[in-house]
């Protein structure tokens, strides 16, 4: 047991890389969780069309930052071996991609939103709503790649404080625009959910800029010229897209799973179904820590990998992984006092949404350490491209045995909202164990900077 318990100067420098992260997550998950608490003034049918269209602005969004990601592996392995211009290369590389494939997404939200709402909800009134923001919404997809690649690239280095102030940024401006846009300020008119989408749209934009110019005044080592996006070599973007594509078709998958257990948690009706919208973005702000820490470990260890250090960056991750079980526990306490805020937080949505919600957060809490455990594992072997392992724990389960449960119970059966999130617990806990025998395989120790 000993090995699974690092030194204080390797918390200290886990945690002094993952802070930072940890706070721009929260503040960049907070760009949404502002949209529902204020729109949420508009009634329960407003949260569930906003939820319902943020899943597949997620959807997109995770396709981004897998490939972002995995640029990122390799910038930071490169970064250890001390090759700058395959470091340059590799962000090009995440650039481009990006572009390529939010183009499909954004197509989808233009043309075919109606089609889209209607896969997760039945209800006309939420997909009334959930049309008119993602038409408007967007827009936010195009400046939202570029801002990905380029904070991915500066976590990649080790430079995590200028996202963080980004995105610090970008929320006062975004809480500012909600303001003027949705309720009218400034002798602008009321637009309300258009003005939610309005305002993240042009934080987005603003967002990108900041990116653009910290780029410009500070000599990051990927930095590239406009005219050199172009000077890609065929083998490192073969190796890249080798990584990238079952990273990719795995985040996809996963987030589409997630797509059907939110369609069926809206079979038991529009209040549960609210209910449950509330109770995911208290959680997402939860998974935003451990989020945090498992990007610090994936550049951690990516370096050491990248170096030759294969010893350390082995020792590294076992050490990760204890001091993700100290995380776990001390989140899964703040999880339960945050049912406490919903009443204030939600206080224009029906009592019956706030009591459902409450009693979901107590049971996703439960689940929440055996997620916070596997998903470790998962950062650490997206540090040595162990594709098989993500791709067997992450996605693999998650169809085999999540989805058919959840299905089965949600449309075969009478049981209430309750019992659909115990199927989830299940799965985690599911999940865990598997993750746990492919941890010990060691595949994850692998260094991609050789060519």
């Amino acid at each position: 047991m000993r090995k699974y318990f690092g030194s204080r100067q390797f918390n200290g420098q886990l945690m002094k890389l993952a802070m930072p992260i940890m706070i721009q997550n929260v503040i960049n998950s907070s760009l949404n969780f502002i949209d529902n608490l204020m729109v949420g003034q508009l009634g329960s049918a407003v949260i569930g069309g906003i939820a319902a269209s943020n899943r597949f602005f997620a959807i997109m969004n995770s396709g981004t930052a897998s490939i972002t990601g995995t640029c990122g592996i390799f910038i930071s392995q490169f970064y250890g071996a001390n090759n700058e211009e395959k470091i340059k290369e590799s962000f090009r590389i995440a650039i481009w991609i990006s572009f390529l494939l939010m183009i499909p997404f954004l197509i989808g939200a233009w043309v075919f939103p109606n089609l889209i709402i209607s896969f997760f909800i039945d209800d006309p009134q939420i997909i009334d709503v959930g049309v008119r923001y993602m038409r408007i919404m967007g827009f936010s997809y195009i400046p939202l790649c570029y801002s990905s690649a380029v904070g991915s690239a500066m976590r990649s280095i080790g430079k995590p404080k200028m996202p963080m102030t980004i995105c610090g940024i970008s929320v006062t401006i975004k809480l500012l625009l909600n303001f003027i846009f949705m309720f009218g300020a400034f002798g602008m008119p009321g637009m309300g959910v258009e003005g939610a989408a309005a305002a993240t749209v042009i934080t987005r934009f603003i967002e990108a800029g900041l990116y653009a110019a910290a780029m410009k005044i500070n000599a990051f080592m990927f930095a590239t010229k406009l005219r050199e996006m172009h000077q890609i070599t065929w083998p490192l973007l073969k190796r890249i897209v080798y990584k990238a594509v079952p990273f990719y078709l795995n985040d996809m998958l996963w987030q589409a799973s997630n797509s059907v257990i939110l369609k069926c948690f809206g079979t038991r009706g529009e209040l549960n179904y609210s209910a449950y919208a509330i109770a995911s973005t208290i959680m997402d702000i939860f998974h935003t820590f451990d989020g945090g820490i498992g990007s610090a470990v994936t550049v951690f260890i990516s370096q050491k990998l990248g170096n030759g250090d294969l010893k350390h960056a082995q020792k590294s991750g076992y050490q990760a992984k204890g001091f993700s079980m100290s995380a776990a526990v001390i989140l899964f306490i703040m999880m339960l006092c945050s049912c406490t805020i919903i009443p204030v937080v939600y206080s224009g949505s029906p009592a019956e949404v706030i009591s459902v919600s409450q009693k979901l957060i107590l049971l996703q809490s439960a689940g929440f350490l055996f997620y916070e455990l596997s998903m470790m594992n998962y950062y650490i072997f997206k540090a040595g491209g162990d594709t098989r392992s993500i791709v067997i724990m992450d996605c693999g389960l998650v169809w085999i045995i999540h989805v058919p449960l959840l299905v089965g119970v949600a449309y075969y059966t009478g049981l209430n909202i309750y019992a659909l999130m115990g199927v989830n617990i299940f799965a985690e806990m599911v999940k865990f164990l598997a993750a746990t025998g492919l941890f010990k395989q060691e595949h994850w120790i692998k260094n991609l900077a050789k060519s």
